[in-house]
C-alpha cells in the first residue's frame, strides 16, 4: 500500500491523514519495519532477571538498521531539558505544521548546519520517495519537494524531518512543552523505558516524556519526578533496546559491575545494560554472558564453527590446558579449543582431535599414517614403541615406519604393513633373501647358525645362494636354501667338490671314505679320470691314477693315452721288472714294455747281457743313467751298437765281433722283423755259439737285476 501522510495535531497527540499514495525508490535506506518489544510487552519495572533473547552479540545499539551515532553518546543538539516555542509556521503542508495555533520550534541545530557534508541536497526529487545523502535520509513529498519540518508515520511509527530534511537519528525534540526520542532507525519512542546518564526515563503513548506523575505500566504503578526520572531502588528495569538495567539500594544505576545473584553472576556495562548474548574483556580475560545474562562459568562454548570454554571465574581459557573427565584440552591464543590439529611446545608434538581432547596414549591414523601419542600426549619422533610382543618406530616426523627400512647407527631394519620390527625374520625381496636379527637389525657381512646350518649375509644383506664364499684362506659355497654346505659334496659344472665339516672346501687335498681315496685338486675340484703328478709332470714316479668315480686305482692296470700303467697297493705306478698276478713285466719309465703278452722272456733279458759281455768298458763309457747311446765301437766292431741297459729295451741289434785274431765269437742275438717300430714288435732268436763268458759288468746300476741276468748267462754258457 503506497501512501503520503499528512500530520495534524489532536490535543497532544499527532494525527495522520492519508492523501495520497507515494513510492519509495529502490536504494532508499530508510529502515525496514522494526517492531520493538519493548515497546508493546517489556514497559514493566521488573524485579527479576529479564529473560528477552537478543540475537546481537556484543552491542547494545538500536536495533535499527540504519548507522548512526551511538545513543550512549548524544550528540550537542539532544539537550536533556528541551522547550518547544511558538512561531508561525508559513507553509503548513510542506513543513507539516500542526493544525493549532501553535508551530514546532526545534531547539536544537539543524544537520544542514553540520561540516562534513559532501554532496548537496537537491530541492527536488522522485515524488513519495526516499533518498541517501551524506549518510543521511531525505523524502521527497507528492510533489517531489523536499520535505522539511515534517512528520512522517508509517510501518506503526513516526518519524521526523528537520528543517535541512535529513530524517532525525538518536535525537531528542522539545516540542510543545514535552520532550520526544526519536531513535537510531529514526523512530519515535512511544511507550518505552529508557535508561540514560544513569537515571530512568518512559515515553508515553504519545511519545512525551512522562513527568511529575504517576505511570502505571502493565499494572505497575511507578512515579515519575518533574525531570521525567523515575526514582527505583533495587529494582531492574528493561528499557531502551528490550535491555536489562538494575538500581541499587541508592537508586544508581549500575555501571561496569558485576552482580551476582540466584547462584549465577551478571555484569552490567558502562551505560548499565546488563551483558546478554556479549563477550566482556577485562583486564586482559574475556567472559561470556548468555542470553539470560547469566556469565558462562566451568561451562563450553559454541561458535563460528570452534567451542570456547569459560572456567570456574568465568575467564574464558586461552593459550591455556584444562583437564576434564580425565582427559586435556587446549585452547589457543583466540581462546579457541584445538580441534582436529596439532599443537607444538616444549620441543614436542600434540594432537588434538575431533573432540578436542589431547591423543593420549592413543594411535593416529591421518593422510594414509599411523602416528603415536605416548601417555604424556608427546608425539612419538625418532623413537621406538613396543607392544604386543611388537617394535615399532616413528620417524622424524612422527609417522609410523611401514613396510620401511631404516638406517640408525650404522645398521638396517625393517618394519613391515602393519609397521611392526622384522625380528628373526626373513625377508624377502628384489629376488634375494634378508634376515634381521633378535634385535632387529639386518645381519649385514655376518654369519647366522640356525637349525643346525650355517648362512651367511653379504656387505648388502643379502643372503648367499647358490654362491661361493672366500675368507682366511678358504672358500666355502652357500647352496639354494643359502645353508652352508658342510661335510657336503657339490655337483656343480660337471665337476664334484666336497666341503669338511667346517664348510671348507678341498683343496689340494686327499679325501677318504667308503674305503677309497679321492683327491680334489687346486680349483677344488675332485680328480676325475686324471692323473696326479706330484713331482711334476716329468717325473713318473709320484703318481696317482683316479677313475671315472674319482677312486684312486690301487692294485689294478691302467691304460693311459695307450701306454699301460700299473699301480700298487700305495696307488704309485711300478717300474722295472714286476712280477703281477704270476706273471713276470718289464716297465721302462713306469710304462710296460710291449711285446705281445705284455711281458718280456729270458732269452730277451739274455740278449741284452751278451751284449754287455762283449764290451763292457764300452757300454760303460757310453752309459748315461743307465741308458745306452747310439754310437761306434772300438776295434774290430763292424758295426755300432744301439743298446739300452738291462732295465730297458731288448730291441737291440747285437753284431758278430771280431777278435784281433778275427776268431768269430758265436753269440745269442734278436733279430727283428721287417717292422722298424719299437712297440709291438715281434722277434726271431737266434743263437750264435760263445767261446768265453766269464764276467759282466757290475757297474750296471741296478745291481740286483744284473746279478741275476749273469746268473742266467752262466746257465745258457753251460747248457747252450
Amino acid at each position: 500500500m503506497k501512501k503520503h501522510f499528512k500530520m495534524y495535531k489532536d490535543g497532544k497527540k499527532w494525527c495522520v491523514a492519508a492523501i495520497a499514495t507515494i513510492s519509495l525508490v529502490a536504494g532508499a535506506t530508510l529502515a525496514n519495519p522494526v517492531v520493538h518489544a519493548d515497546e508493546t510487552t517489556n514497559d514493566t519495572t521488573t524485579t527479576a532477571l529479564d529473560t528477552t533473547n537478543s540475537n546481537n552479540q556484543g552491542t547494545n545499539t538500536d536495533q535499527s538498521t540504519s548507522t548512526t551515532a551511538n545513543a550512549d553518546q548524544p550528540t550537542s543538539n539532544n539537550d536533556q531539558s528541551l522547550s518547544a516555542t511558538s512561531e508561525s509556521n508559513q507553509d503548513s503542508h510542506q513543513r507539516g505544521a500542526v493544525n493549532d495555533s501553535k508551530a514546532v520550534k526545534v531547539a536544537a541545530t539543524d544537520n544542514d548546519q553540520r561540516v562534513g557534508e559532501q554532496k548537496t541536497v537537491p530541492a527536488t526529487g522522485t515524488p513519495n520517495s526516499f533518498s541517501t545523502i551524506n549518510d543521511n535520509t531525505y523524502y521527497y513529498n507528492q510533489k517531489g519537494e523536499l520535505a522539511k519540518n515534517f512528520f512522517y508515520n508509517n510501518w506503526g511509527h513516526t518519524y521526523y524531518f528537520g528543517n535541512d530534511g535529513a530524517r532525525w537519528n538518536d535525537r531528542f525534540m522539545n516540542a510543545w512543552n514535552n520532550t520526544y526520542y526519536f531513535g537510531n532507525d529514526g523512530a519515535r519512542w512511544d511507550n518505552r523505558y529508557m535508561v540514560r546518564w544513569g537515571n530512568a526515563y518512559y515515553f508515553g503513548n504519545d511519545g512525551a516524556l512522562a513527568k511529575n506523575k504517576t505511570l502505571n505500566v502493565n499494572g505497575t504503578n511507578q512515579w515519575v519526578n518533574a525531570q521525567g526520572i523515575i526514582p527505583l531502588r533495587n529494582q531492574f528495569l528493561t528499557a531502551n533496546n528490550n535491555q536489562l538495567y538494575y538500581f541499587d539500594g541508592n537508586g544508581s544505576l549500575v555501571t561496569n559491575k558485576f552482580y551476582h545473584n540466584w547462584g549465577n553472576t551478571y555484569y552490567f556495562g558502562a551505560d548499565g545494560a546488563r551483558y546478554t548474548n556479549q563477550f566482556l574483556t577485562m583486564n586482559g580475560k574475556v567472559y561470556y554472558f548468555d542470553n539470560t545474562g547469566v556469565m558462562y562459568q566451568n561451562r563450553y562454548y559454541k561458535n563460528w564453527g570452534n567451542t570456547y570454554y569459560f572456567g570456574a571465574d568465568g575467564a574464558r581459557y586461552t593459550d591455556q590446558f584444562m583437564n576434564k573427565d580425565g582427559k586435556v584440552y587446549y585452547f589457543g591464543d583466540d581462546g579457541s579449543m584445538y580441534q582436529n590439529r596439532y599443537y607444538k611446545n616444549w620441543g614436542n608434538t600434540y594432537y588434538f582431535g575431533a573432540d578436542g581432547a589431547r591423543y593420549t596414549d592413543q594411535f593416529m591414523n591421518k593422510d594414509g599414517k599411523v602416528y603415536y601419542f605416548g601417555d604424556d600426549g608427546s608425539m612419538y619422533q625418532n623413537r621406538y614403541y613396543k607392544n604386543w610382543g611388537n617394535t615399532y618406530y616413528f620417524g622424524a616426523d612422527g609417522a609410523r615406519y611401514t613396510d620401511q627400512f631404516m638406517n640408525k647407527d650404522g645398521k638396517v631394519y625393517y618394519f613391515g604393513n602393519d609397521g611392526s620390527m622384522y625380528q628373526n625374520r626373513y625377508y624377502k625381496n628384489w629376488g634375494n633373501t634378508y634376515y634381521f636379527g633378535a634385535d632387529g637389525a639386518r645381519y649385514t657381512d655376518q654369519f647366522m647358525n640356525k637349525d643346525g646350518k650355517v648362512y651367511y649375509f653379504g656387505n648388502d644383506g643379502s643372503m648367499y645362494q647358490n654362491r661361493y664364499y672366500k675368507n682366511w684362506g678358504n672358500t666355502y659355497y652357500f647352496g639354494g636354501d643359502g645353508a652352508r654346505y658342510t661335510d657336503q659334496f657339490l655337483n656343480k659344472d660337471g665337476k664334484i667338490y666336497y666341503f669338511d665339516n667346517d664348510g671348507v672346501m678341498y683343496q689340494n687335498r686327499y679325501y677318504k671314505n667308503w674305503g677309497n681315496t679321492y683327491y680334489f685338486g687346486a680349483d677344488g675340484a675332485r680328480y676325475t679320470n686324471q692323473l696326479l703328478r706330484l713331482k711334476g709332470d716329468d717325473d713318473n714316479s709320484q703318481t696317482h691314477y683316479f677313475d671315472d668315480q674319482g677312486r684312486m686305482v690301487t692294485n689294478d692296470w691302467v691304460n693311459w693315452e695307450g701306454t699301460m700303467l700299473y699301480f700298487d697297493n700305495n696307488g704309485f705306478p711300478v717300474n722295472g721288472k714286476q712280477t703281477i698276478n704270476g706273471q713276470t713285466y718289464l716297465f721302462k719309465d713306469y710304462s710296460l714294455v710291449p711285446s705281445g703278452n705284455y711281458k718280456i722272456t729270458y732269452n730277451q733279458y739274455l740278449s741284452t747281457l751278451i751284449g754287455l759281455y762283449q764290451n763292457a768298458d764300452w757300454f760303460k763309457e757310453n752309459t748315461n743313467s743307465g741308458h745306452m747311446s747310439y754310437g761306434v765301437a772300438n776295434e774290430g766292431v763292424n758295426k755300432g751298437y744301439h743298446f739300452i741297459t738291462a732295465n730297458g729295451d731288448p730291441t737291440s741289434w747285437i753284431y758278430f765281433k771280431e777278435d784281433t785274431n778275427n776268431n768269430k765269437m758265436l753269440i745269442k742275438y734278436l733279430d727283428d722283423t721287417t717292422d722298424t717300430t719299437v712297440a709291438n714288435k715281434q722277434y726271431v732268436e737266434k743263437i750264435v755259439p760263445m767261446n768265453d763268458l766269464t764276467s759282466i759288468y757290475d757297474h750296471e746300476d741296478d745291481v740286483t737285476m744284473v746279478s741275476d741276468y749273469a746268473n742266467k748267462l752262466s746257465y745258457f754258457k753251460n747248457n747252450k
